[in-house]
């Protein structure tokens, strides 16, 4: 796909998301903190549905790499990477046997969307998002349970906390 084209579906994207952030805005008023799992659900079930056929690994480095390059061939090209804070001697570490790894996300069209329009991120949108990438991930990792949270949001980048944890027996 050309770059015009790219830069031509986001922008009408980009027009879609307005329209979900009212939506938003309004079912946050309604639901209250109820809201925030509603978008983490419904964007879980996004991403599990739009991972087909990608390989599967139990490196967390490797499934970030085939994520965002499964997501390129869709023609979404969410620019996210592994960040290893200073200090740390590894982009990985174990806590409580689960694996812990900070992601910067940069230029993400859901924030810009916020930006744009003044909506409050860490809220329902936020989540959807983050229930997407957690669900598309699971089909990378199987057998893992997924979570992304915000540590901290901005205008030009958010720095995301991403756990993998061993999934629990039903």
């Amino acid at each position: 796909m050309a770059d015009n084209e790219i830069q031509d579906l986001r922008a009408r994207l980009q027009k879609g998301m307005i329209f979900l952030g009212a939506l938003a805005e309004g079912a946050e008023k309604l639901q209250k903190d109820a809201s925030l799992a509603v978008g983490y659900l419904a964007g879980k079930k996004v991403g599990t549905d739009s991972i087909e056929g990608v390989e599967q690994t139990d490196d967390p480095v490797k499934a970030v790499g085939l994520l965002r390059e499964a997501l390129l061939k869709q023609g979404v090209d969410w620019n996210f990477e592994i960040f290893k804070p200073e200090g740390q001697p590894a982009p990985i570490k174990e806590e409580e046997g689960k694996k812990v790894i900070y992601l910067v996300f940069r230029d993400c069209i859901i924030r810009n969307v916020l930006y744009h329009y003044g909506y409050a991120q860490k809220k329902s949108l936020c989540t959807m998002s983050h229930g997407v990438f957690a669900g598309a991930l699971e089909k990378i990792i199987p057998d893992k349970t997924i979570n992304l949270e915000i540590e901290h949001s901005g205008e030009n980048a958010c720095y995301k906390v991403l756990t993998i944890a061993p999934k629990q027996s039903k």
